[in-house]
């Protein structure tokens, strides 16, 4: 992954979702508080205000050590070789991309892994290795000029061969017909964008996609490594608390509020930032994906009262009343295990909370929000937004023109890996607004509708979502929800 130019991108496009701490700080210093704010075109100085809560939710389901996304590859003719180019199967070699280690705690990236010593394993970067001089490693790349990505014949074939050199081939249509237009000893690579490479730097670009990039749980692993050491976020003016946790709530880390009041940093053993990282990078992959048991203890932790909780480390009764709350729920697939009973949460009128000053506020039940389905991902997450999770608190949340809650909620973010659903989260939000659409059931069948319910998990949740298909949307949609 060209990581530089990612975080470029990401700069330049974002706009801060914590904009409303503003609010927060006026709050704390005895301010008059508004109900809404503008959302400003550079991140938000927070290091005099309340620093928000992050719970980071990281899918470790079996699916995530699959080296192939989605989970039905589309096929290509005459040649299956679909599984073997980045066209159709989105996380396998991509020459386009320059691959890196995962970054670590302190910035730096993980050391390049030799052609001839790669990591063996699916979901960790450590351990035994293999030489990928042992066999033969191919990948296709489409014509420049290609009109049908189905079509293999115009694609040609890249193969690194066991006696170290390279062959590349493309398809003959006399005979013997296919791959056998062969150019040997391949010494040069020059790839769309500019990007040239020797045969060392090639393999050796190979080799990092091998390591550290090869399957779904190693792209979220990148990608949130990258994020969450992206500077115009993560600086000295900015601080974070940031929990982490996985699906099966495996190898979790909540927010260390009794270390450095929680904060985000540190990068030596035992400190916040250095444990938060060393349990992403030690998740494994194994089991279903219980998605709503997941969201739903989301939501529950940051009812926790105690003053080791998410609203700690103060004692219960002088807790930040204007902590902000928010979750972000990463997973390669549809939600298939563990169930919640928050009902039908999105289609039943909330109470009336209150606020010292300016009118009360009621949930009720309205497009793009409301559906006929319960107990789903997006009932979960309406279920945590529209009530008041500490009605002992003082209710002055920060407000913002997206996300009017003025009470202690919990913020969902979704990113998908690899799936999309039915429904496009970038037009058809309007359409469900106006009613021309409506949400599909999720939870007749195992199938797409169940990712549309995690793009209306974001939306009653006054977050964002993103379908990641490949490496750098999953790090950019991160970042922007960072």
């Amino acid at each position: 992954m060209n990581n530089t130019s990612r975080t470029a991108h990401v700069r330049s496009a974002r706009k801060s979702r914590l904009a409303p701490f503003l609010v927060c700080i006026a709050t704390v210093l005895g301010l008059p508080v508004h109900a809404a704010v503008s959302l400003p075109d550079t991140p938000m100085q927070t290091n005099n205000g309340v620093p928000p809560n992050i719970w980071f939710i990281l899918d470790d389901s079996g699916s995530m050590a699959s080296t192939f996304m989605p989970d039905d590859v589309p096929d290509t003719a005459p040649n299956r070789i679909e599984t073997q180019t980045y066209t159709r199967n989105t996380i396998y070699y991509n020459p386009g991309s320059t691959y890196r280690g995962w970054q670590s705690a302190d910035g730096s990236f993980m050391a390049d892994t030799p052609y001839t010593a790669v990591f063996n394993s699916t979901t960790v970067a450590s351990g035994g290795t293999t030489n990928l001089n042992g066999a033969t490693q191919t990948f296709y790349i489409p014509f420049t000029t290609i009109t049908d990505f189905a079509d293999s014949r115009q694609y040609s074939r890249y193969q690194f061969l066991t006696d170290g050199t390279v062959t590349k081939c493309d398809w003959r249509t006399t005979t013997p017909v296919g791959y056998n237009t062969c150019t040997n000893n391949v010494t040069s690579f020059s790839w769309p964008g500019g990007i040239t490479r020797t045969l060392t730097q090639e393999k050796q670009n190979f080799a990092n996609w091998f390591s550290y990039h090869r399957t779904r749980t190693k792209v979220a692993k990148a990608g949130a490594s990258y994020a969450f050491n992206d500077t115009s976020v993560f600086n000295a003016d900015n601080d974070y608390r940031v929990g982490f946790t996985t699906i099966w709530q495996r190898n979790e880390f909540p927010i260390p509020v009794t270390n450095d009041n929680g904060l985000f940093r540190g990068n030596n053993p035992g400190e916040n930032r250095r444990v938060w990282f060393d349990r992403l990078f030690a998740a494994g992959a194994s089991g279903r994906t219980p998605l709503l048991p997941a969201l739903t203890r989301a939501g529950q932790y940051f009812e926790g009262t105690a003053n080791t909780g998410p609203w700690g480390p103060q004692p219960t009764a002088s807790q930040f009343e204007c902590r902000q709350n928010f979750s972000i729920l990463t997973t390669d697939g549809f939600w298939n295990d563990g169930a919640t009973a928050v009902g039908n949460s999105d289609n039943t009128a909330g109470s009336a909370i209150t606020r010292p000053d300016g009118p009360p506020y009621t949930y009720a039940p309205a497009r793009p929000f409301q559906d006929n389905w319960t107990n789903t991902l997006a009932d979960v997450a309406m279920h945590y937004w529209k009530r008041d999770l500490r009605t002992d608190l003082i209710n002055t949340v920060p407000a913002s023109a997206s996300n009017p809650a003025f009470w202690q909620h919990m913020v969902t973010f979704g990113i998908s890996i690899g799936l999309k659903g039915t429904l496009d989260p970038k037009t058809d939000l309007p359409a469900l607004t106006s009613g021309a659409k409506v949400w599909p059931n999720p939870t007749d069948v195992e199938d797409l509708e169940r990712i549309d319910d995690l793009f209306h998990a974001a939306v009653n949740g006054r977050g964002a979502f993103v379908a990641a298909g490949n490496p750098d949307e999953f790090a950019d949609g991160l970042g922007n929800a960072l």
